[in-house]
């Protein structure tokens, strides 16, 4: 025992025989604690400019302690600023914002991954959107759009997150919002649009411009009115036959409104057709002069004479100049449609009316009946008023 004592009290060392360590030698692994605390505060050399106060005791804690703590993922605080201690202030140092989505959001994507049975597409959130291979065929089994990477599509988002932490996304859903979106920026614009007529209901038409759009009868150019005299009928029966010529047909039209939400679009035949014919106003009142010959189409029929479509307004024949003998119903010789070549006798600038002639084109019965009576000459007739 006393030479083991003797030994260590030379030597500083634990004798072979398993005697207890030195206090000091327990405490010297704690030293460097502090300097790993305080690397990243400090330049980047400061491994190589360590104080004597904290330098190791012993070459086997000297790699601990230079080791440089390893870079930071996210920009190191300005000089005496608070360190981010959220998870958002740390995206928000690293430039990686996400997006907090919702059920029904509608968004642009990137496709990162195609595979048999699922699309990834990075939509800017946490994880990829998975959109479902079903939605790349159509109902019937057809063919739909060919996806690759790197291709931006739209895509709507029908469950924000899923069991497996993705967002689940639609490109069929997000096509019918392309559509809705299509329509508000024509409205926004004022765009006059081309549609067909599907079906009809008691209120108007229904057309297809993508997506199912409603004409209501007002704003229909033309609609048949009950004729005069004619016995009242079944109101919805009478318009379900007015309408029925209208299915099939294209129709011109400009969009008055979009409700999303309501899930209504309104559309006005007559809105559209009186900004064309505006546009040809000018245009045809600079080229018409009085004794012109042109030609037109009955647009309506009214008591006292014909309109005449002539390609951008319309002109009046009065029913006196429609024939050279007295016409008591404009209606009983023609019909809306009917092709007529007539005479401009007048020119309203100012309210915007044209005066047309069919007689002026025929020859005029006066100088027929005049060419053999000379004056003196007895001749017989019959009192007509």
């Amino acid at each position: 025992m006393t030479d083991n004592q003797e030994n260590t009290s030379q030597t500083g060392a634990p004798s072979a025989a398993g005697g207890e360590a030195p206090i000091r030698k327990a405490k010297a692994p704690a030293k460097p604690r502090s300097v790993k605390v305080k690397a990243p505060e400090v330049a980047t050399d400061t491994a190589a400019s360590t104080p004597a106060s904290v330098a190791p005791s012993s070459a086997a804690d000297e790699p601990s302690i230079v080791a440089a703590p390893p870079a930071p993922r996210w920009s190191a605080p300005a000089a005496g600023g608070p360190e981010p201690t959220t998870m958002e202030e740390l995206l928000a140092i690293a430039g990686a914002p996400i997006k907090n989505l919702k059920s029904g959001d509608v968004l642009d994507g990137v496709v990162v991954r195609v595979d048999p049975d699922e699309v990834l597409v990075d939509i800017g959130g946490k994880s990829e959107g998975v959109v479902s291979s079903r939605e790349l065929h159509g109902r019937n089994g057809e063919e739909g759009p060919t996806l690759n990477v790197g291709d931006t599509v739209l895509v709507y988002v029908m469950q924000p997150e899923s069991e497996d932490g993705h967002v689940v996304l639609s490109i069929r859903r997000a096509g019918l919002e392309r559509k809705w979106r299509t329509m508000q920026e024509q409205l926004d614009s004022g765009a006059i649009i081309e549609a067909a007529v599907i079906d009809h209901n008691k209120g108007g038409l229904i057309v297809d411009c993508g997506i199912r759009g409603f004409v209501p009868i007002s704003q229909i150019v033309d609609f048949p009115r009950r004729p005069p005299g004619d016995a009242p009928r079944d109101a919805i029966q009478e318009i379900a036959e007015k309408l029925q010529p209208y299915v099939g047909r294209k129709l011109r039209m400009k969009i008055l409104e979009v409700n999303r939400k309501g899930n209504r679009l309104i559309l006005s035949e007559k809105v559209a057709h009186y900004e064309e014919r505006r546009e040809k106003r000018d245009e045809l009142f600079s080229t018409l002069s009085v004794g012109q010959r042109v030609s037109g189409s009955v647009r309506s029929i009214a008591p006292f004479g014909l309109f005449i479509d002539l390609g951008g307004i319309d002109g009046l024949i009065h029913k006196s100049e429609i024939s050279w003998s007295k016409v008591a119903n404009p209606e009983a010789g023609y019909n809306v449609g009917n092709s007529v070549d007539a005479e401009v006798i007048d020119i309203n600038m100012e309210r915007g009316r044209i005066s047309l002639s069919i007689r002026k084109l025929q020859p005029d019965p006066w100088h027929a009946a005049i060419a053999d009576i000379k004056i003196g000459d007895f001749v017989e007739g019959t009192i007509t008023k």
